[in-house]
C-alpha cells in the first residue's frame, strides 16, 4: 500500500482569536501546518505532469488564508477544525492532520499548539 502527503508547514495566517472579546479584537499570528494524505493519481501525473491528478496547495493555502479573513474564533481548537473540514472537502483527501499554533499565548513557552487528526 502507498500513500502520499501533502504538507503545507507553518502557514502564517492574521487570526482574530481568543476567549474574551478583548482578545478577538485585534489580530494575531497563527501558524498552521497541514498534512493531507490523498489518493494520487500516479497514472495521469506520471502521465500529464499536471495537479488535476492531485491535490493543489497552493488552493487550500488561499482558502484558509480566507477563512481565518472571515472569521473568529474563541479557541485553536475550533479553528484547527474548520481547516480539517475544508480540507475534507476535497474528493482526493482521504485524511488530515492539523496543527494551529499560537505564538505569544503563554509567556514562558514559544506557543500553545493544539493538533487535530481527522479522516473520512
Amino acid at each position: 500500500m502507498s500513500a502520499t502527503r501533502i504538507v503545507i508547514e507553518d502557514l502564517e495566517v492574521a487570526a482574530h482569536v481568543g476567549v474574551t472579546e478583548r482578545e478577538r479584537e485585534s489580530e494575531q499570528p497563527l501558524l498552521l501546518t497541514v498534512s493531507m494524505t490523498i489518493d494520487l493519481d500516479d497514472d495521469a501525473v506520471l502521465r500529464d505532469d499536471s495537479i488535476a491528478g492531485t491535490v493543489d496547495y497552493s488552493t487550500v493555502a488561499r482558502e484558509i488564508g480566507r477563512m481565518f479573513a472571515e472569521e473568529r474564533f474563541r479557541l485553536i481548537e475550533t479553528a484547527a477544525l474548520r481547516v480539517s473540514r475544508l480540507c475534507l472537502e476535497r474528493s482526493r483527501v482521504r485524511s488530515v492532520d492539523v496543527t494551529v499554533k499560537k505564538p505569544r499565548a503563554l509567556p514562558f513557552a514559544a506557543c500553545a499548539a493544539v493538533h487535530v487528526t481527522r479522516a473520512r
